[in-house]
C-alpha cells in the first residue's frame, strides 16, 4: 500500500562476483531483493569466525526474495551459505554448491511454493527447513535435511508474483516434495540422515481448526507432505511416508572437492553403486500448488515447471536420474 510493488523495487541482477572476507554477510536484501536474479557468484569466508551475532549472517540473506532466481552459485565456509527469510514465494535455489558451511542453506517461515533443485549440499547440516510448501527435487544432499514447524509466528505470504498481500498465517510445517534426491549419508554423527525427520510429519490432509492457530499446534498437526524415490548410501534412511526409496546396501559413497585453475571439481564413486537411479520427470502438474499461498509451483513468468536440465545444464530424459547429474561419472567440473 505504500508503494512496495513490482513496479518500484527488486529486479536487480547479482552476476559473476566474488565476495569474500565479509564479516557478517555477504549480499543481503531486506524486500528489495524480489525478482531479483543471483546467478554465478563465488561467495566464500563470509563470517566463519562467528565474530557477529543475531539474525543477518549468511552468504547470501533475503527477506521476501519473491520470485527471486539463486542459481549457479558456490557458496562454502559461510556460517551460513543461502537463507532464505520471510516471503520467499516463488523463489528458485537451483544448481548451487554449498561445501564446508555450518549450514548450507535456510528457509524460515514462508508458505510456499518455493523450489529447491539441483544442487549439491555437502555440508555436515544441509538445510533447515522451518517453512512449508518446499520442493525439493534432484538435489545431493551430504549431510542433515532437518524440517520443523513454527507455530508461534504468523507470517505473510502473497498472491501469485505479486507483492499484494495475501494473508498472514502459522507454518504448521509440511506441504513440501522430497523426491528425486540422492542421500549420501556421510556425517553419522547427525542422528537422522535422510528424510527420517520427516517421520513426525502428515501423509495426509487434517482437518484445520482455529484451535490450530495457537503456539500449542504440535507436529501432528502438519500439513501433508510427498516423499518419493530418493536413493540413500551410507545408511541414510527413509521415512514410512516414503514410496519408491532405493538403497545402495553394502557401499561406502565417498566424494571430494578441489580446485584446479579456478574451477570447482566434484570427484565421487557414486556411480559405481549398483543402485537403480532412475525416477520420473518432475512438473507442474505433478507438484500442484503451495496450500496456503494457492501459487503453483511454476516459473516466475507463469510458465510450468518442467525439471528436464541437470545442474551441469544435460537434458534429461523421461525417466530420469536421481540428484543433480544425469550422465553418471566419477569428476566433475561444477563452477
Amino acid at each position: 500500500h505504500n508503494g512496495w510493488d513490482k513496479e518500484t523495487i527488486g529486479g536487480h541482477i547479482v552476476r559473476n562476483n566474488e565476495i569474500y572476507n565479509c564479516g557478517q554477510t555477504g549480499i543481503v536484501g531486506c524486500m528489495g531483493g524480489a525478482f531479483s536474479d543471483i546467478i554465478h557468484n563465488h561467495v566464500h569466508h563470509i563470517n566463519d569466525r562467528g565474530e557477529f551475532g543475531g539474525a543477518e549472517m549468511a552468504g547470501v540473506k533475503l527477506h521476501a526474495a519473491i520470485d527471486t532466481v539463486i542459481e549457479q552459485n558456490c557458496f562454502h565456509n559461510c556460517i551460513n551459505g543461502l537463507w532464505l527469510d520471510w516471503e520467499a514465494q516463488g523463489a528458485a535455489v537451483r544448481r548451487n554448491i554449498f561445501y564446508e558451511n555450518n549450514q548450507d542453506l535456510f528457509i524460515e517461515v514462508c508458505h510456499g511454493p518455493c523450489t529447491v533443485e539441483n544442487n549439491l549440499m555437502l555440508s555436515k547440516r544441509n538445510f533447515l527447513n522451518v517453512s512449508q510448501g518446499t520442493a525439493c527435487l534432484h538435489n545431493l544432499f551430504a549431510g542433515e535435511l532437518f524440517p520443523s514447524p513454527d507455530t508461534g509466528r504468523f507470517t505473510l505470504y502473497h498472491q501469485p508474483h505479486s507483492t499484494a498481500l495475501g494473508g498472514v498465517i502459522f507454518v504448521y510445517g509440511g506441504d513440501d516434495c522430497i523426491a528425486n534426491n540422492i542421500f549420501i549419508g556421510r556425517y553419522r554423527e547427525h542422528p537422522l540422515l535422510g528424510t527420517g525427520w520427516y517421520e513426525k510429519y502428515s501423509g495426509t490432509f487434517e482437518k484445520k481448526s482455529m484451535e490450530d492457530d495457537k503456539p500449542t499446534a504440535d507436529m501432528n498437526k502438519t500439513l501433508p507432505v510427498r516423499i518419493f524415490d530418493n536413493v540413500y548410501y551410507n545408511g541414510a534412511e527413509t521415512c514410512t511416508l516414503e514410496k519408491g526409496a532405493r538403497f545402495a546396501k553394502k557401499f561406502e559413497a565417498k566424494f571430494s572437492i578441489s580446485w584446479e585453475d579456478g574451477h570447482c571439481i566434484f570427484s565421487t564413486n557414486l556411480y559405481e553403486a549398483p543402485v537403480n537411479l532412475k525416477t520420473g520427470l518432475i512438473t507442474t502438474d505433478l507438484l500442484g500448488k503451495a496450500f496456503e499461498s494457492g501459487q503453483a509451483f511454476e516459473n516466475r513468468d507463469g510458465s510450468p515447471i518442467i525439471i528436464d536440465t541437470d545442474f551441469l545444464g544435460e537434458k534429461r530424459t523421461n525417466t530420469p536420474s536421481a540428484g543433480p547429474f544425469e550422465a553418471a561419472a566419477s569428476q566433475f567440473i561444477l563452477f
